[in-house]
């Protein structure tokens, strides 16, 4: 539930939208077996539509090995960030930047390099805007689920339309590449 194929702005998309109210659920996840040895990218054409009630996540896209560290892509309307989840559900953003995340769609790029003792780094629109060691992100305690991306769930309200997703373990080469 919570989705619809749509077209924005000359791009087939899909409009993810969470409605509070209906307890609909308008992530998407995937089980992806990594550990944080690996190097690995995450890339997406995304827009936040509405950043929604969720106050300590937003909209975010997590990348999490099983027992590893957490990160993820936070986004609100206003800006872009890194994300890790404390056990059991303490989410904190780590590090952000003030940006407009609801005008166009922004390729977003999320990249682990080095190993557990390496570092993640955001790009937008080609341009690295934050990084963080690898070794500042919260470990998991659990299993499972390891690439999702979408708004908020359960009793949370949000909204966001994707373009284009990719997650790849071992490159960290560019999968799309700019919005066009």
């Amino acid at each position: 539930t919570g989705y619809v194929i749509t077209e924005e702005a000359g791009l087939t998309c899909v409009d993810l939208h969470s409605v509070g109210g209906q307890m609909t659920d308008a992530s998407y996840w995937k089980d992806v077996r990594f550990t944080d040895a690996d190097d690995w990218c995450m890339e997406a054409w995304l827009r936040v539509v509405d950043d929604g009630t969720e106050p300590n996540y937003g909209l975010a896209c997590f990348v999490r090995s099983d027992h590893g560290r957490t990160v993820a892509l936070y986004l609100s309307e206003t800006q872009v960030g890194i994300n890790s989840r404390k056990p059991p559900h303490d989410h904190r953003t780590l590090k952000a930047i003030a940006a407009n995340t609801t005008d166009a769609f922004h390729w977003y790029r999320m990249v682990h390099t080095g190993g557990e003792e390496g570092v993640v780094t955001v790009a937008v629109d080609g341009e690295s805007v934050l990084s963080i060691p690898y070794s500042d992100l919260f470990r998991r305690t659990d299993t499972g689920q390891n690439v999702v991306f979408g708004p908020n769930a359960a009793d949370c309200e949000g909204r966001m339309r994707v373009a284009r997703y990719g997650f790849r373990v071992g490159r960290t080469d560019p999968i799309f590449g700019p919005v066009q």
